[in-house]
């Protein structure tokens, strides 16, 4: 974590960034492309590998203990991911722009279920962008890609 910068100080030093680990910890497992990461509260790290379709989680030290997901449209499966969150409760979220749902695992990697976008959007046809999730619940930025129209903020759940 990146501390000590203050905000309206231009004159003042870069913080100093501190080496942690590196991931994997052996030489069997390869990145494919990153395309996103998260660090849970006990240390464990989190890496969405967009190229592979699946989370993988590394213990503190780097070991892998998990690999969620792989390729497809079918239950478990991870269709054109980019994003994922850890909810407040620390569990995993993962949003499908090719399946279009958010599919979410427990700390442990356990599977909690789907939820498809499809149908509470009305159908309309969208690319999920940003994906957040706060104490407040799940919130996705969408848009539509039509010339000079706006993207939306949706609150999910609820």
């Amino acid at each position: 974590m990146i501390t000590g910068v203050q905000q309206g100080n231009p004159q003042q030093a870069p913080p100093r960034l501190e080496f942690v680990r590196v991931l994997p910890a052996n030489n069997d497992i390869f990145f494919g492309a990153v395309t996103d990461m998260d660090v849970q509260s006990d240390g464990s790290v989190v890496v969405l590998d967009g190229l592979s379709h699946n989370l993988l989680i590394f213990g503190p030290e780097g070991d892998l203990k998990h690999t969620l997901g792989r390729k497809g449209q079918g239950p478990g499966e991870i269709g054109g991911a980019a994003e994922f969150e850890l909810t407040p409760a620390g569990n995993i979220a993962l949003v499908g722009y090719r399946n279009l749902r958010i599919s979410s695992w427990d700390r442990e990697g356990q599977p909690l279920g789907s939820v498809p976008l499809r149908d509470p959007l009305g159908g309309q046809t969208f690319w999920p962008h940003e994906f957040v999730w706060t104490t407040d619940g799940p919130y996705l930025k969408i848009s539509r890609f039509i010339p000079t129209e706006p993207g939306q903020v949706l609150k999910l759940g609820g």
